[in-house]
């Protein structure tokens, strides 16, 4: 049996501390845009816009580590996370609705060069052990859907302002990642070039086959990003729900997106692309359909 690096192990950890940074504010995005928002048609902009941040750091977080390597990156990111978790927490004690959505942004970006975690760990182990560092690193994204919405419960024990001490909680685990990234190897994205095997971008986007994927990934972070943005909103701002009930849907919600990579490639290989992306797309029809059906905590839970 391969025995896992203590390397990945370090890594998983990490994961899960700083991607309940990114959990949090799935939770606190929504709620506290609609309560700190000058017109309630505004109130997801800063989860929209945490996504945006994501979606924008990819390549210049990655460029940055071809240059300097992951973990430098990594320290840099994760520091520059917590402080921008303190400017959050400043920002909703002054209820600025503005600062909230330019620190949701940043920390959208911080979650870029998180999100990298699984390729470091894919990059520290030798080659057959590279599935079962994929899968071991995604751990992490399931701890975090626990603890990451947590956060808030955990804040209000120190500070009554809802969800100010979540900031704070995240600033504190944000800082403590960065320690932790200064114990592992560091590693430099993989580049190949060569000039008879690469071919140009608008060859490779004229394929069906690339079309068909993007295709499927616009649709499905989409109606994802739709579902994990207006839930909580409406959960708790207009049916009134408690925290509490809409932080175990929430949770229940970031937990379903992480536990299927578990066993995802598994199905691919036996059922193929085509029908994993076919039962997808069923999978949000009944979700549409649920949630059409009524406003009860059950609806909430299942779609």
């Amino acid at each position: 049996m391969l025995k896992m690096p203590a390397n990945v192990w370090l890594l998983t950890l990490i994961q899960a501390l700083a991607m309940s940074a990114g959990t949090m504010l799935v939770l606190a995005g929504g709620v506290l845009g609609a309560q700190l928002t000058p017109d309630p048609q505004w109130s997801t902009l800063p989860l929209a816009m945490s996504i945006v941040g994501t979606a924008c750091g990819v390549v210049p977080i990655t460029r940055l580590m071809q240059h300097f390597g992951r973990k430098p990156v990594f320290i840099v990111a994760t520091i520059l996370g917590a402080l921008i978790s303190l400017m959050a927490a400043v920002s909703i004690t002054h209820s600025s609705f503005w600062g909230l959505v330019i620190c949701a942004f940043l920390l959208g970006m911080v979650m870029s060069a998180i999100q990298q975690i699984r390729f470091a760990a894919m990059e520290s182990v030798s080659v057959e052990l590279i599935p079962k560092a994929a899968s071991t690193v995604l751990l992490g994204g399931l701890v975090a859907a626990i603890l990451g919405p947590e956060l808030v419960t955990f804040g209000q024990v120190f500070i009554d302002h809802v969800f100010v001490g979540g900031f704070y909680l995240t600033a504190f685990l944000l800082m403590l990642c960065s320690l932790l990234f200064t114990w592992i190897d560091n590693t430099h994205v993989a580049t190949i070039k060569s000039a008879e095997t690469s071919r140009k971008l608008s060859v490779i986007a004229s394929q069906p086959v690339f079309i068909l994927a993007v295709s499927a990934s616009v649709v499905g972070y989409a109606l994802m990003s739709f579902i994990m943005t207006a839930t909580p909103v409406h959960m708790h701002v207009h049916e009134a729900y408690s925290l509490q009930d809409t932080k175990w849907v929430i949770q229940s919600h970031i937990f379903a997106m992480f536990f299927p990579s578990l066993f995802s490639g598994w199905l691919i290989s036996k059922l193929g692309t085509s029908k994993i992306i076919s039962l997808g797309l069923c999978a949000y029809v009944a979700t549409i359909l649920i949630a059409l059906t009524g406003g009860e905590w059950l609806n909430y839970w299942v779609h």
